[in-house]
């Protein structure tokens, strides 16, 4: 079979990834973009065919679809403008390539648009490669966290994306602030603004002393060949994400090869987190910033993977990094911290950091441009080996994005961390379903009569300016419920008042049956005797659609946001359904993403084009429970044992060990940062457990509460958790189970959370119908 057409375009590239450089052939064919693989880069530049070490590479032939491309940025690579890194949808994955000369990366960017790409051509800003600074003033990013629309993290993270840092270049890693400067209190109090470090300052002028050191050497530094510096030491660089994430892989094996095959000694590695910061502040070469996993994960703290990291001159032996008094385990630290980020103070200040980074402080008026290095033009080997090393080690500069002062984040008003508040609904069932959307919710009851009603924002009037210090005791999530006269009586408006019958009631057996698509114009039930999985048109409940895959009833249904559906059954398996885009419905009337469920004869039918894209094994008997995170490409499913698969392979991950006194379980659910939690019962439902598992499988805490949890969601900003049953609803502190509020004693049957998490709403067990909205701030 002919891979390629003599009309393709084809250039020569490296394939920058993990700890492999590979070179290849990269080609634009009518839809795909592929990666041939053909030699391994070393550190020096120079090439090995591919032989035995192309095991480690999986495949040589690797193609991406072009319709499949959602971003693509032009990347820096050895401070040469030589890279493009491309963004894939339905994998979430990144790639970064170095185009080789003669080709550009305009070159390449102009052949794969001319395929139209179907992704890259809905938003104009993405058919040519626009520079990051005009990027960041046509975004509405910083005015979305600056109306804390998304949080710290994410708006850093963007930050990081937009200037040019990736995952991809451990030379150019994305960088984080050192944001907190306690290290040693028993409790961390982020109230105090002595708890946090000075944002305004770059790191080398946090301590008075060392920066006399610096003034002194700068003002006497004469040099005719070498301009004067300030420091002398970058604040991110590989030395610095090395050091960090030591105990991970694939940087336990960059390290050891950087250090000529074995680690550094163990008095120089990462050991403490009170050390290093202190290290920070008083060592004339130390001034480097902190990394992402510092904010997310758990795992960099932990040396799981048993390395040997030797032993210190004073005998201690190293292992797990030493966490500060205040954290319990390393889960509780990133917790922790990751408030920390998320706090007013942060919030008041951060915009300074940003400055000394991305903005306006990031170099003088003379130097506003980047340093272009032409490698490829220096003829001797040794010269340009040891260029090569100097830029790949020593540290690079993100790219400016903005020559003005960043903006201040607003501080939500006082008036926002109020409302509790009742609204009747015209059901004459209890709700058992509720999701909530952009901008509407929809509500279905239990004798499956359903309504969709209005979602608006429980704030009214501008956002104040944030204090330049924080105003009161940080509560990582503040729940009141004084009316104010600044605020709405309630975030939902009735609008519908006239509920529609979708099914008859006994086919709406179980919630979990159910699950809502495309905006609540469709809604997929399951529980059918036939095994079926149908779809029925929200707005009249007519029959649209069905499906026979599974041998028995299908007990469960989990759908995430954007591409997957998964059904789970009483035979043991799990179906999981990749949803297409809309736009590849044929029918306008019926232009919803399940293309898979279309039937033409408007019966239940078998379709070999229907199969799903992967059957999930290893239970024993029916499933009871599932969850998906497509960001994870992940689906967590419960039987009498909870399993972690691969969606898009369907592998199994992970199982995790349940308590002995859960034996029946209720619901589970997970976050975008892998963690996930589990409730259920005793045999007898004499005994309730919820159970919290990290991202890498381990318990991290159980507890046992007065009454059955019969629905819970993460709230992924804030690090929570809601849980309802018949006895009430509690927010809990996800990594602990800590009860942080109580929201209500009444039975709830139902729990939805806005898509921005500023407020839940809860379908309660009484008549007449009603539900109870409550808004979630992050102080």
């Amino acid at each position: 079979m002919k891979l390629f057409k003599a009309q393709d375009f084809v250039c020569k590239a490296q394939w920058i990834c993990d700890a492999h450089i590979v070179a290849g052939d990269l080609r634009v064919t009518d839809r795909e973009l592929l990666f041939v693989a053909t030699a391994i880069v070393d550190e020096h530049g120079g090439a090995e065919m591919l032989g035995a070490e192309s095991s480690r590479l999986g495949r040589k032939v690797h193609r991406l679809l072009l319709d499949d491309i959602k971003h693509v940025y032009g990347r820096r690579y050895l401070l040469q403008v030589t890279a493009l890194e491309i963004f894939v949808l339905s994998s979430r994955k990144n790639y970064l390539f170095h185009v080789c000369p003669p080709t550009s990366v305009h070159d390449l960017h102009r052949a794969m648009m001319t395929k139209r790409p179907a992704q890259l051509f809905r938003d104009p800003e993405w058919r040519r490669l626009r520079h990051p600074s005009h990027m960041f003033k046509t975004s509405a990013q910083t005015s979305a966290w600056v109306n804390h629309e998304i949080s710290t993290f994410e708006y850093l993270m963007w930050l990081n994306t937009l200037a040019g840092r990736t995952y991809n270049d451990v030379t150019q890693y994305p960088v984080f602030p050192w944001v907190l400067a306690d290290y040693t209190s028993r409790t961390l109090d982020l109230s105090r603004r002595e708890t946090f470090r000075d944002l305004s300052k770059p790191l080398g002028a946090l301590n008075p002393s060392r920066l006399s050191f610096y003034l002194e050497r700068y003002n006497a530094f004469d040099d005719p060949d070498i301009p004067k510096f300030m420091y002398g030491s970058h604040y991110s660089h590989v030395g610095a994400v090395l050091y960090y994430l030591l105990r991970l892989e694939p940087f336990t094996t960059l390290a050891k090869r950087v250090q000529g095959g074995r680690l550094d000694h163990a008095d120089r590695l990462f050991h403490s987190i009170a050390e290093t910061w202190a290290n920070c502040l008083s060592d004339t070469s130390d001034l480097k910033e902190l990394t992402p996993e510092w904010f997310y994960q758990p795992a960099f703290l932990r040396n799981a993977n048993g390395v040997d990291l030797g032993t210190c001159q004073n005998g201690t032996v190293l292992g797990d990094v030493v966490l500060p008094p205040y954290a319990s385990s390393a889960d509780d630290f990133v917790f922790q911290h990751m408030l920390a980020l998320e706090s007013e103070y942060v919030s008041a200040h951060l915009h300074e950091w940003i400055d000394l980074v991305f903005g306006a402080k990031q170099r003088g008026p003379q130097r506003s441009q980047h340093t272009i290095v032409d490698i490829d033009s220096i003829d001797d080997p040794v010269l340009q080996a040891s260029m090569r090393a100097q830029i790949a080690h020593f540290g690079q500069t993100p790219t400016q994005l903005l020559k003005e002062p960043h903006p201040r984040r607003n501080l939500v008003p006082d008036a926002s961390l109020a409302v509790v508040s009742p609204v009747l609904l015209p059901h004459m069932a209890p709700i058992t379903v509720l999701e909530a959307l952009q901008s509407t919710l929809f509500c279905l009851d239990a004798a499956g009569f359903a309504s969709v009603q209005q979602l608006r924002s429980p704030f009214q009037g501008p956002a104040q300016p944030t204090s330049a210090s924080p105003a009161r005791t940080l509560s990582p999530l503040s729940l009141s419920r004084t009316n104010s006269s600044a605020c709405d009586a309630s975030v939902v408006e009735v609008l519908e008042r006239k509920p529609r019958r979708l099914l008859a009631a006994d086919a709406w057996l179980s919630p979990i049956w159910t699950a809502v698509l495309e905006a609540g114009n469709f809604v997929v039930s399951g529980g059918h005797l036939d095994g079926s999985v149908r779809v029925y048109t929200a707005n009249d409940g007519s029959f649209h659609s069905a499906i026979l895959h599974h041998a028995e009833r299908v007990t469960c249904i989990a759908r995430a946001p954007r591409r997957y559906l998964v059904c789970g059954s009483a035979d043991g398996t799990l179906s999981v359904w990749t949803l297409a885009s809309a736009s590849a419905s044929p029918s306008v009337l019926l232009d919803f993403s399940l293309s898979m469920f279309r039937s033409t004869t408007k019966r239940a039918v078998v379709e070999p084009d229907w199969s799903p894209s992967a059957v999930l094994l290893g239970h024993r008997t029916p499933i009871v429970a599932v969850v998906v995170c497509d960001d994870l490409d992940v689906a967590v499913s419960c039987s009498d044992i909870c399993l972690v698969h691969r969606l898009s392979s369907g592998t199994v991950v992970r199982q995790l060990p349940l308590p002995a006194c859960m034996t029946r379980v209720r619901t589970v659910g997970i976050s975008r940062l892998g963690i996930v939690v589990v409730a259920g019962s005793s045999n007898d439902d004499a005994h309730h457990c919820l159970s919290t598992f990290g991202a890498d499988g381990t318990m991290l805490a159980q507890v046992t509460p007065a009454y059955a949890t019969t629905r819970l969601v993460l709230l992924e900003r804030t690090g929570h958790v809601i849980v309802s049953g018949p006895l009430g609803a509690s927010v809990l502190a996800v990594h602990t189970l800590a009860v942080v509020q109580a929201l209500t004693t009444v039975g709830v049957a139902s729990v939805a959370v806005s898509v921005d998490e500023k407020y839940v709403v809860l379908g309660l067990d009484v008549m007449p119908v009603q539900l109870l909205t409550a808004n979630l701030v992050l102080a």
